[in-house]
């Protein structure tokens, strides 16, 4: 499982608590991951949680198939907030050359 987005990991805590084999960690902020290494130091000491990633949505830096399943539990929002202030972004600004 990746949890994409993971913050300070408490969903995939709570996976592998109920379960869930092994989990792939990634997120964006270097501050959040610290306190994902810190509260998940025996699952990660254990191979439960296979990896810690510092990557930025969304672009997923493994190849099709990896995972069996993809968890981005708080976060799509922010990419699709992000994707549409870029194209309102783009679109003033191109409209604005238009205009002057």
């Amino acid at each position: 499982m990746l949890d994409a987005g993971c913050g300070t990991g408490n969903y995939a805590a709570e996976l592998l608590q109920y379960g869930c084999g092994y989990v792939t960690l990634l997120d964006a902020s270097p501050g959040m991951l610290e306190k994902a290494r810190e509260k998940m130091a025996q699952q990660i000491q254990s191979g439960r949680v296979k990896e810690v990633i510092e990557a930025k949505l969304p672009a997923i830096p493994y190849p099709d198939q990896t995972f069996d399943a993809v968890m981005f539990n708080l976060v799509l929002v922010y990419i699709i907030l992000s994707c549409v202030v870029m194209n309102f972004c783009n679109e003033y600004a191109c409209s604005m050359l238009y205009t002057n």
